[in-house]
């Protein structure tokens, strides 16, 4: 590239040096993260649920993930606030064998037989539950306490 002017090169050079601290302040550290941590209600670790991260970042992903003895794990969640929810769900009811002739589906419940524990609805909403976690980049941890 040939400058006609000592004044052009440096503007060159000034956009080519603003453009790379540019990039380089948006683009270091990782864009996803891993958040785990434990979720309480009642100062008691809740034995089973699920617990769901919805991003308000670009495409807006949702993740979800089991809780098993009030510890989660997030994987792979970009950086940036997320709404999060909480739901447990009551082991299914009734059981036994299914009707003759029929072939019985098995559903996976997020429910554990006997450790159900009833938490408010409010924390079913994204919206509603008053969760939020601002995602930063790499391994976190973020525990959860629930309250009646």
């Amino acid at each position: 590239m040939v400058f006609s002017s000592p004044g052009r090169l440096a503007y060159a050079l000034l956009v080519a040096v603003a453009s790379l601290a540019l990039a380089a302040a948006s683009g270091c550290g990782p864009s996803n993260a891993s958040v785990s941590g434990t979720v309480t209600f009642n100062n008691q670790p809740l034995p089973s649920g699920t617990i769901t991260f919805s991003s308000d970042v670009g495409s807006k992903p949702v993740k979800a993930a089991p809780i098993v003895d009030g510890k989660y794990t997030i994987t792979d969640f970009p950086t940036g606030l997320a709404k999060v929810s909480v739901v447990t769900t009551p082991p299914p009811s009734g059981g036994g064998a299914p009707p003759p002739g029929v072939n019985a589906i098995p559903v996976p419940s997020a429910a554990a037989p006997g450790k159900y524990v009833p938490i408010p609805q409010r924390y079913s909403t994204p919206d509603k539950s008053g969760l939020t976690y601002e995602v930063k980049g790499g391994e976190q941890t973020k525990d959860f306490p629930l309250t009646p």
